[in-house]
């Protein structure tokens, strides 16, 4: 399951680069799941690491995790709870666009929803969230910001 609002393209490759994409549904969700949203920090970093290995072919390093602990930021990297429990989350940062200067764009470093939890527009909650705060923003904190960035690993099966 692709976790987006998004549907990637048939050639879809590792990466895809979006300019503030429209926020429309394209997948059929089974019935959208009413979440709360919560912070990612030092105290629940386990939650997210959990998560996270259930949810990619890829082992994040502790630093990683170390680093978004720090961060503090329920803007931009957050859980989705459902009846208390953690089923997904979202990291994301700014960084800049190395080929235009002054630029910046937004990175989903992840986004997982926990299996059973998969097609009930969590996932598209979690990145609509961030993209409204963003809009919000947008005229200030964020007046540099260009392009949305998410990468795919193509071993990653359930993301396609």
């Amino acid at each position: 399951t692709f976790l987006s609002p998004f549907s990637p393209p048939p050639s879809f490759q590792a990466t895809a680069t979006a300019t503030r994409p429209p926020r429309h549904q394209y997948r059929t969700t089974m019935g959208a799941l009413a979440v709360e949203f919560g912070m990612i920090n030092a105290d629940n970093i386990e939650q997210l690491k959990k998560i996270n290995q259930s949810c990619f072919p890829v082992t994040y390093n502790t630093s990683f995790y170390t680093e978004l602990a720090k961060k503090n930021d329920e803007n931009l990297s957050k859980f989705a709870y459902w009846n208390g429990f953690a089923v997904g989350a979202i990291c994301t940062r700014v960084e800049p666009i190395p080929e235009s200067s002054g630029r910046s764009r937004i990175y989903i470093m992840t986004l997982g929803v926990l299996a059973a939890y998969r097609n009930h527009g969590i996932g598209s909650k979690l990145v609509s969230s961030v993209l409204d705060y963003i809009d919000a923003q947008k005229d200030t904190q964020f007046s540099t910001v260009d392009e949305i960035m998410l990468h795919v690993q193509t071993s990653n099966m359930d993301a396609q």
